[in-house]
């Protein structure tokens, strides 16, 4: 999978003094074949992150300013386990892909598309764009979870931006929660 080496590029592009991919063997090895400014360290398992690969997670995670997690996974309930511990050992975060499950903690920057989002909330809903209208039927059918993460993904988005998001009418987008 290239999805680590394709996010470590893009951070250093985007200024990042050194990016470091930590994935399984094969992983590794297809990341370092990517470019020479990327710093790759196999983890444990040749195929899947488990939770042994936190003992070399951990010292790497206190060495960088930000962890993104999650891109190139892949969903394994081993893996899932361990992203839900390396999620918790990390400062700073970006938590994206297939990171994005029920279990895993929604820590620092959450990056979901539509089909994530509604992993992480639940939502067993029709396939298109997250309108009002999933909101509403989600909340008809007793499910608070998508309206919970609605509503904290918002509120993470105002914190970064410093100020309360509001529709064209200037609604608040999450009905009742107070801007932080």
């Amino acid at each position: 999978t290239g999805a680590p080496a394709l996010v470590a590029l893009a951070a250093l592009r985007a200024g990042a003094g050194w990016a470091t991919v930590a994935a399984p063997q094969r992983a590794a090895d297809i990341a370092a074949s990517f470019s020479p400014d990327l710093i790759t360290v196999p983890l444990t398992d040749r195929q899947k992150i488990v939770p042994a690969d936190l003992e070399v997670l951990r010292p790497l995670i206190e060495k960088h300013d930000v962890a993104v997690i999650g891109n190139g996974a892949g969903g394994d309930p081993e893996t899932a386990a361990a992203l839900a511990q390396i999620v918790g050992l990390c400062g700073k975060t970006v938590v994206d892909a297939d990171a994005l499950r029920p279990g895993v903690p929604l820590k620092g920057i959450v990056t979901p598309h539509p089909g994530e989002f509604r992993r992480i909330a639940g939502y067993e809903g029709g396939d298109g764009g997250l309108e009002e209208a999933d909101l509403k039927e989600a909340e008809a059918q007793g499910n608070a979870r998508i309206a919970a993460a609605f509503g904290e993904l918002v509120a993470q988005i105002e914190d970064v931006l410093k100020k309360k998001l509001t529709d064209e009418e200037g609604n608040h987008l999450v009905e009742g929660q107070e801007h932080r």
